[in-house]
């Protein structure tokens, strides 16, 4: 009915169904805007089920593009501890389980002078510190909710929902079953599949009645195609639903039972007849512990396991599909380098017409070098990069024949908090380089019968570059210079109190005047160049910063760097000789709001019930560092050009 009232009204309906007692995919299908929720430190690859994951399938199941995600709700605790790059963490942690639109929690109002703050509020408004770089990260989710929202979600596999078995257990009461069903089901099956490059839908019996069809193998629902079902561990089905999964699976489709078949059908009326119903749906596809639809008759038109756990389930699912995504080196090309990628590093997957793009995201504090199999065929890739809006057109990748696919493989640099889409459209042009050591970006061009290569290596030594014949040059970069340490001293203010000197960096809480000093602080400095060679770019790298600062160089803006490396390049502000630095920096409020006499909520708390910063309140171990903490340093950055 409100959806109904809201649509009459020429409005819609933004609803987060999670906290129910009933099924809430159905629910999220109700509304026009499905919204789920993130949580406490939700800056990391990770996927959360009972608030994103059935809230985004129910978006692709019921057809609702526009999947929501309330965000950075209680990211941290206590309050006023959230940074820009934990919101980025969380931002793409959100796109990679299926979100593409992100509302902030929250601008929250108080009285001037009061100083209410709302319990589970990161303060995304105009009285946060970092409130003047908070349009970096705007201007980043807009331009990648954007792409988001184009095409459909390609997610393969879909994961049965077991919502009669919870009702079974526990009874309908007051269970908020989101959180049941994240409960039941786990997190360790949802990672396996990712981390193996496959993505996922839940599905539900509503679905699965009313909405899904069988078509050639792939059971379809909404915009989701699915080539295979997972049912982990059920006890009680409908019938409906199994006689669903079993035309789908005599289609073609891959069926996967986890641990048992279900035994009887749920609720109490008509219980023996729906049970002999269901009975004789399975035993349509398993005879006597076999599967029926694996039988020779049927040989290569679907196929049903019952697999003892999830690695049995993962490794009957990796028979027959190949990974739509599949990191298959990084770093030092060790075991441990790629085991550390696939749990950083995620992807999603969208397709809009010949069009496929995945968003991927380095939700870490490491660099990733990547070697990364897409299931695309064999098309030409760019990669879009959303935070600088641009779009690198020549990249180093591969042309893989697989037993059941032919893939693309990119090569692929990620920085710490970094991420990007990789586009394929309809080009298939050959590679003009397939590999390469040097991180890149490169810039790769025909010239007349040959390839000019031109980059920029980050330190003096031997490189290599694999053209498409898969002959190997190789190329020395020479007479690197120096990196240059800016040192100091550093004349510090903070605010509109006297400037003190430094000779080393340190924390403002290590300083008298800045324990309890929230705000801006203004660092300067000069330091002297030598020397600058030509075909040499500069980077200021400021090292550790807390938490985001902007950088002036002899008098020009050069950005702010307020995630991931704090690194700009230096452009032409660089000058031979004596060169001046100022870095302005923004710690946190926490600083001044633990300095501060706790206020007495009792008489409004007891009026209106309790909605400050204290309902679920931690007490801070120790304060958080703020400041430049170094150490600062030019980064030089030599160009190179062969032919080959």
């Amino acid at each position: 009915p409100m959806g109904e009232w809201s649509r009459s009204r020429k409005m819609t309906a933004r609803v987060q169904a999670h906290g129910a007692m009933g099924d809430v995919m159905r629910g999220y299908g109700l509304s026009d805007i499905p919204e789920g929720e993130e949580g406490t430190d939700a800056d990391q690859y990770s996927v959360i089920i009972d608030h994103r994951r059935l809230a985004s399938s129910a978006g692709h199941i019921y057809q609702k593009p526009v999947i929501s995600c309330e965000s950075y709700t209680w990211l941290r605790v206590p309050l006023f501890t959230v940074t820009l790059e934990m919101m980025k963490g969380a931002t793409d942690s959100s796109f990679l389980d299926g979100i593409n639109q992100i509302v902030n929690q929250g601008y929250s109002y108080s009285p001037p002078g009061v100083g209410w703050v709302f319990y589970a509020s990161t303060m995304v408004n105009h009285n946060n510190i970092w409130w003047r770089h908070y349009k970096y990260l705007a201007g980043y989710i807009q331009r990648t909710a954007a792409l988001l929202l184009q095409g459909v979600s390609v997610n393969p596999i879909a994961v049965y929902v077991p919502l009669a078995d919870i009702y079974a257990h526990y009874g309908l009461g007051s269970l908020v079953i989101d959180h049941e069903i994240d409960a039941r089901l786990g997190p360790e099956l949802f990672q396996d599949l990712r981390r193996a490059g496959y993505d996922f839908d839940l599905i539900n019996d509503d679905a699965l009645a009313r909405i899904a069809t069988v078509q050639d193998g792939t059971l379809r629902a909404g915009t989701a195609a699915y080539s295979a079902v997972i049912v982990p561990g059920v006890e009680h089905m409908p019938p409906e639903s199994l006689r669903r999964l079993a035309e789908f699976a005599r289609s073609g489709g891959l069926l996967i039972f986890m641990e048992r078949l279900p035994g009887s059908a749920p609720g109490v009326k008509d219980q023996e007849s729906r049970t002999a119903h269901l009975r004789q749906i399975l035993h349509s596809i398993w005879v006597n512990g076999q599967s029926a639809i694996n039988s020779s008759q049927n040989a290569g038109k679907g196929k049903a396991v019952l697999a003892a756990d999830r690695a049995a389930a993962l490794k009957a699912i990796e028979a027959e599909l190949t990974p739509d995504f599949k990191i298959v080196a990084a770093g030092d090309s060790s075991n441990k380098a790629r085991q550390s990628a696939v749990e950083n590093v995620g992807f999603a997957h969208r397709k809009d017409g010949n069009a496929d793009f995945y968003f991927l995201s380095n939700i870490s504090h490491d660099p990733q070098d990547l070697r990364v199999q897409f299931d695309v065929g064999h098309r030409v890739p760019q990669r879009w990069n959303p935070e600088a809006h641009s779009i690198e057109e020549t990249l180093v990748f591969d042309y893989v024949d697989l037993p059941k696919a032919k893939v693309t493989e990119v090569q692929i640099h990620l920085d710490p908090m970094d991420s990007c889409f990789v586009a394929f459209g309809a080009a298939r042009e050959s590679p003009l380089l397939t590999g390469t050591d040097c991180a890149g970006p490169l810039r790769v061009e025909k010239v007349g019968k040959r390839t000019r290569v031109t980059g920029f290596a980050p330190q003096s030594g031997r490189y290599f570059v694999r053209d498409g014949k898969g002959k190997t040059h190789r190329f020395a970069v020479k007479q690197m210079p120096e990196i240059v340490a800016v040192k100091g001293p550093w004349k510090l203010t903070l605010g509109g109190q006297p400037a003190v000197t430094l000779n080393d960096l340190q924390s403002w809480g290590e300083l008298p005047q800045g324990k309890t000093y929230s705000g801006w602080g203004t660092y300067e400095a000069t330091f002297e160049v030598e020397e600058l060679q030509d075909g040499v770019e500069w980077l200021i790298d400021l090292g550790s910063v807390h938490e985001t600062a902007e950088v002036f160089l002899n008098g020009v803006d050069l950005g702010a760097a307020w995630k991931g490396l704090r690194r700009l390049p230096c452009g032409d502000a660089l000058r031979k000789g004596s060169n001046h630095l100022k870095v302005e920096v923004g710690n946190l409020w926490i600083q001044r709001a633990q300095s501060l006499v706790k206020s007495d909520f009792k008489a409004v708390a007891e009026t209106f019930g309790i909605r400050w910063g204290t309902y679920g309140e931690k007490k801070l171990r120790r304060l958080p560092p703020s400041g430049l903490l170094g150490p600062v340093r030019l980064l030089p950055r030599k160009r190179f050009s062969l032919a080959i």
